[in-house]
């Protein structure tokens, strides 16, 4: 296994036994993880298209697999939880920056397809219906609302937010500005 592990790492880095145990020693930045987070500490601390420019970089070397998917250990599952939750709120905050910025052709699919893996993440189908309304959709901005709602009180048993619940009764009304 050890041999295998280096021939992957290449030069990135080197795995040393010590003690019958095996030490790994990477720079920092040697893995995509690392770099990820970095990137989005660096989003963090900016603001308008510089860190929607990191949250970008930070979301394309996490993707949207698992991460350390077929790995199973109590610490490894932690990681997963806290590398998920961060990257759904990259999701969210480039989301936000790219509808600010009236980047509506560029955000909507992304949305949908952020909506669709994480059905549970309200925030998101909060943007989703945001950017529907402004595109004009204002059915599917509303069945959108439906499906988190139908989801939430399945799933969780719990209702939608008043931000949820707010944006659903301004696009029925039709008194919140499709340019938002």
């Amino acid at each position: 296994y050890i041999s295998r592990l280096r021939r992957l790492l290449h030069s990135a880095a080197t795995i040393e036994s010590q003690s019958g145990a095996y030490r790994l020693d990477a720079a920092i930045d040697a893995f995509d993880v690392d770099r990820f987070i970095d990137l989005a500490d660096q989003a963090r601390a900016t603001t308008g298209p510089t860190a929607a420019g990191h949250l970008a970089g930070a979301l394309r070397l996490i993707g949207s697999a698992e991460p350390y998917d077929g790995i199973d250990a109590p610490s490894v599952n932690r990681e997963r939880v806290r590398l998920n939750e961060l990257r759904v709120s990259c999701l969210v905050r480039r989301a936000e920056l790219m509808l600010e910025s009236g980047e509506l052709a560029t955000v909507l699919p992304e949305l949908q397809q952020a909506a669709l893996d994480n059905p549970l993440v309200e925030k998101l189908a909060v943007l989703l219906m945001s950017a529907l309304y402004q595109a004009g959709r204002q059915a599917e901005a509303l069945e959108v609302y439906r499906d988190l709602r139908h989801r939430l009180v399945e799933e969780l048993g719990l209702e939608p937010s008043p931000e949820a619940r707010q944006l659903e009764l301004r696009i029925l009304r039709q008194t919140v500005p499709p340019s938002m």
